[in-house]
């Protein structure tokens, strides 16, 4: 999903700037109106769906990490943020209490690899891109394919 159109920026994204002095200054956010480069983002693992993986529904939990982790971005890029079928909390938490439930995560990185694929083919246009994410999805990028 291209974050800004999915309605996914929902939350203001002003910020407030806090001096090695203790000063504070209001810094109001807007976002590029044609940024250079692009962002593609993959999210943390946020869903709490009661299965093993989640599915492709974009819910409170993904607009929240969107807004919180992403979203000032869109200062200086475009914004890319493909919903894939992560691992669920409800699943990680099953098998911490000895108690696992089925999950496949390969579906998940299945569904971010089809995405950066398709954003290469369709939305790239040989515009620069950053990855954004937490470091162990970042690991996926070398993954073979």
């Amino acid at each position: 999903m291209q974050a800004g159109s999915a309605g996914c920026l929902l939350a203001p994204q002003e910020a407030t700037i806090v001096a090695v002095n203790g000063t504070l200054t209001h810094e109001p956010f807007h976002p590029a109106k044609n940024p250079p480069i692009d962002c593609f983002y993959v999210y943390p693992t946020v869903s709490n769906e009661p299965g093993g993986n989640s599915d492709l529904s974009i819910t409170g939990a993904e607009k929240s990490v969107v807004n919180a982790q992403f979203a000032r971005f869109a200062a200086k890029c475009r914004l890319f943020a493909p919903m894939y079928r992560q691992v669920t909390l409800t699943a990680l938490r099953a098998t911490i209490a000895g108690k696992p439930i089925p999950f496949d995560r390969d579906l998940g990185y299945g569904d971010v690899l089809t995405a950066w694929n398709y954003y290469l083919a369709h939305d790239n246009q040989g515009r620069g891109v950053v990855l954004v994410g937490p470091q162990p999805r970042l690991r996926c990028a070398d993954a073979p394919h």
